[in-house]
């Protein structure tokens, strides 16, 4: 099942992680809002509601069924890191006060995912 597509997506204000987990795909983005003083300092120079982005990717794992796995790709300050969305999960309501979806609806065809791939490396 996806996540309704409202025409003014703006005023959606939660869909459920299963509606996330359905809808979510490569090249979206996951915009956060953190609770730590840096994060809060971030927000206030730049007037933005969130202080993190961070790009999702979509894979087929091998030996999970049909289930996809979502995994986020960002810069932090030690680098750039790929992490799981399970493994990020359990802090949203704790290091994360919020966090949105930004569905990119466009054509994710062989070329894009080819030049995504080529960029990963």
């Amino acid at each position: 099942m996806k996540a309704p597509t409202a025409k003014e997506f703006w005023r959606t204000e939660q869909i459920t992680e299963q509606q996330f987990l359905n809808t979510a795909d490569t090249f979206d983005l996951l915009l956060c809002r953190c609770n730590n003083g840096g994060a809060k300092l971030t927000r206030m120079y730049t007037g933005s509601d969130f202080d993190h982005v961070a790009m999702l990717l979509r894979f087929d794992m091998p030996g999970n069924g049909n289930q996809n796995d979502i995994f986020l790709i960002e810069a932090t300050g030690s680098g750039v890191k790929v992490k799981r969305w399970s493994n990020l999960r359990p802090h949203i309501g704790k290091f994360y006060d919020r966090v949105m979806l930004r569905h990119l609806d466009f054509d994710r065809d062989d070329k894009t995912l080819d030049a995504l791939e080529k960029f990963l490396q």
